[in-house]
């Protein structure tokens, strides 16, 4: 009988504690289609408008959609945009109204990773190579025509190029990036 009890007990206490868990928020992200949005997920459902107390570590937030009463389809509304080199945390620290269904307040978390699946640009510029033993004089379009310094590429290159190095000692270049 003591064993049943000790039993009934702790399954009771369990469930009281089960109870008064504060909601979860967690796998946020950026989708590409939607790159001045942060989707996230929460353990319950959720109710609320505010977005006070939201901070994010390259941004700001700019208001808060949540999908009442599910658990999915939550996200914060940014102020700007993001791109595929944005690389973001959100923490919380409190002071919103939000909180799941059965009344139980959000709780501050610190540095969630924000997970960006913005897809890498593609880019339409030339491609040049430098090389010690080039030569500024050739084209600089193929490793056999590479041009001889950084500086000289540094000065030829133009937005949207990609120009590849080769290994090597260059000396004392000063380069003067323009953009």
């Amino acid at each position: 009988m003591k064993k049943f009890l000790l039993v009934i007990t702790l399954l009771l206490n369990f469930s009281i504690l089960a109870q008064n868990i504060a909601p979860q928020l967690g796998n946020f992200r950026v989708k590409s289609s939607s790159k001045n949005r942060i989707y996230f997920d929460s353990t319950e459902p959720l109710k609320g408008s505010s977005y006070k107390g939201f901070k994010l570590s390259s941004n700001s937030v700019s208001g808060i959609s949540i999908n009442s009463g599910k658990t999915t389809g939550h996200y914060l509304k940014l102020s700007s945009s993001l791109n595929y080199w944005s690389n973001i945390t959100v923490r919380y620290s409190g002071g919103s109204n939000l909180e799941s269904t059965k009344s139980k307040d959000l709780q501050p978390f610190t540095l969630q990773h924000v997970e960006n699946n913005i897809p890498e640009p593609s880019y339409n510029g030339k491609v040049y190579y430098v090389s010690t033993r080039g030569s500024n004089s050739k084209s600089g379009t193929s490793k056999s025509n590479a041009w001889k310094t950084i500086t000289y590429a540094a000065s030829k290159a133009r937005a949207g190029d990609v120009v590849y190095i080769k290994a090597g000692n260059y000396g004392k270049e000063y380069i003067n990036m323009k953009y």
